[in-house]
């Protein structure tokens, strides 16, 4: 898969502060470049009630604005009591209250290279999660699952 540049009418007009280059200060940025969407069970399509779907994309984008503004996110994945609150934590794919073997849509060498730096990130308090891996302060996300179904219940 070739990488396209993105157009731009002008070049900017100066580099980045070298505070942001260095990756122990960045702030979360999420990627959907291994998004499944042909997983039905992870995705939105198993929000059928307008009302329920409309809840989560206000509460999906709410939460990824909160994200976002976290100073060091990856340094907060430390804070024991922050992470419970936003229900954030690794994703031990031999724990079995796991449904899932691993991210299947991932090709076996990067689901191998990625595995221990798998995570959970809470939308909201209920039920909806996203599951994805972290490459450095990037945060790829693989699942959405509005309905908690990596999970089995305790």
């Amino acid at each position: 898969m070739g990488s396209k540049k993105a157009k731009t009418s002008k070049k900017p007009n100066k580099t980045l502060p070298t505070t942001l280059i260095n990756n122990d200060n960045l702030k979360i940025t999420f990627s959907y470049e291994y998004l499944d969407l042909s997983n039905s069970k992870y995705s939105l399509k198993s929000l059928n009630d307008t009302r329920i779907f409309n809840q989560f994309i206000d509460d999906y984008f709410c939460k990824l604005g909160e994200y976002c503004h976290k100073d060091n996110f990856k340094k907060a994945l430390s804070d024991k009591s922050w992470k419970k609150h936003n229900h954030i934590h690794p994703i031990d794919w031999k724990d079995p209250q796991i449904r899932e073997i691993g991210f299947t849509s991932l090709n076996e060498d990067l689901m191998e290279q990625i595995k221990d730096d798998c995570w959970q990130l809470g939308i909201n308090n209920s039920t909806f999660r996203m599951h994805g891996f972290f490459i450095e302060n990037i945060f790829y996300v693989v699942w959405l699952d509005p309905l908690h179904q990596l999970y089995h219940s305790k």
